[in-house]
């Protein structure tokens, strides 16, 4: 679902969307992975194995960090998040995809943190800290 700022207080409707999603995902998206599931988010898996896009696996412990970052890709027109995911010993991104490629890309995150990768979530360490109760993530300080 698609929701633009046409519509009149867009931005409490798509935080509310995007809390209701995270309260009632993630503690199913928790219980799967501890269980031992594996859990897809669109072109992404993630299990006790390490992060999965297609057949290409990176084990955990090969993960440096996971950022979400803010820019104008290849010469696009508009700017977009996108998911960065860095490999030990790797000068370019393991992954770098579209943040709105992942289905529930919040669960994503909050269950990233979960298992304690290195989280860096860039451009949205800016908003509040009900934004970050909002996506499921702990605020720095």
């Amino acid at each position: 679902m698609r929701l633009s700022d046409q519509f009149a207080d867009i931005s409490s409707a798509g935080a509310f969307v995007q809390q209701e999603v995270l309260r009632c995902r993630l503690p199913a998206a928790r219980a799967a992975y501890q269980s031992g599931a594996s859990l897809r988010f669109g072109p992404l898996t993630i299990s006790r194995a390490g992060l999965a896009r297609g057949k290409a696996t990176l084990p955990w412990t090969e993960v440096v960090s996971v950022s979400v970052t803010v820019g104008r890709y290849r010469g696009a027109a508009v700017w977009t998040y996108k998911l960065r995911v860095v490999r030990i010993g790797g000068r370019r991104p393991w992954l770098e995809i579209d943040l709105e490629q992942i289905p529930n890309s919040r669960v994503l995150l909050a269950q990233l943190e979960e298992i304690g990768v290195t989280l860096d979530i860039g451009p949205l360490d800016k908003v509040s800290e009900s934004d970050h109760q909002l996506y499921g993530l702990r605020v720095k300080g």
